[in-house]
């Protein structure tokens, strides 16, 4: 065999032929949602520890409201409920956040297990996207985390998106012979 022909691309596509590049797209793919699964545990975890020391302080701030109260230092009283209001909604806030990175681990880890890759992760990405902007402030650690794993599982999925695509469907509509 002539080295000419070792090399000649106009005969097949190594794209859809080449067992390596499957496996190693697969094995990308994989490593990808591990990394992923993981880094969201990582921040699912920080919530969690979040959520904790709220309700400590939730605890704290109940049980100085109820002494005030026994004093009948009602303007004490108002302020620690108001601060326990804000608590309780950001201890919510964390619990419907952690509520939806588990929903987007699990469907990670279904693909992972599976091998089938999910060409529409749109709406789980926008999850952690909203979950990402609603803690920028509050949680900017956790928040850049999120917002990482977004980003590369939008460019694994416009790699997986733009290989899937049928060659007939590459060509522009003038570049067609009728």
């Amino acid at each position: 065999m002539e080295l000419s022909e070792k090399f000649d691309t106009s005969k097949k596509d190594p794209h859809k032929e080449s067992p390596n590049f499957e496996t190693l797209t697969d094995s990308i793919n994989i490593r990808v949602l591990a990394q992923s699964i993981l880094t969201l545990k990582v921040q699912q975890n920080k919530l969690e520890k979040e959520s904790f020391h709220l309700k400590e302080q939730d605890r704290t701030l109940f049980e100085t409201c109820m002494e005030a109260l026994k004093k009948n230092n009602k303007e004490e009283a108002t302020k620690n409920a108001t601060e326990i209001e804000e608590i309780r909604k950001s201890i919510k806030s964390i619990y419907k956040a952690q509520l939806d990175v588990e929903e987007v681990i699990e469907s990670f880890e279904t693909e992972k297990q599976t091998g089938i890759i999910v060409s529409d992760r749109t709406h789980i990405l926008r999850k952690l996207r909203i979950i990402s902007q609603e803690f920028s402030d509050v949680f900017p650690n956790i928040s850049t985390e999120l917002r990482n794993v977004c980003e590369v599982m939008e460019s694994k999925l416009f790699v997986f998106a733009v290989r899937n695509v049928p060659d007939s469907s590459l060509t522009r509509g003038d570049d067609k012979k009728t």
